[in-house]
């Protein structure tokens, strides 16, 4: 996951260069946000069932 960091503290312009400025940065913002609202959703289903 050291990986996920390091690509999260890259700034747009950054990111857009390292694209050539295609579509694939949205997408992968896109991927990353659900990938990090599943994961919260899913800590806070734990926590629910775990109150039980």
């Amino acid at each position: 996951m050291k990986n996920l960091n390091e690509f999260e503290s890259l700034n747009e312009t950054e990111l857009t260069e390292i694209n050539g400025g295609c579509g694939i940065c949205d997408f992968i913002e896109d991927v990353t946000d659900a990938i990090i609202d599943a994961a919260m959703a899913i800590v806070e289903f734990a926590l629910t069932v775990g109150e039980k």
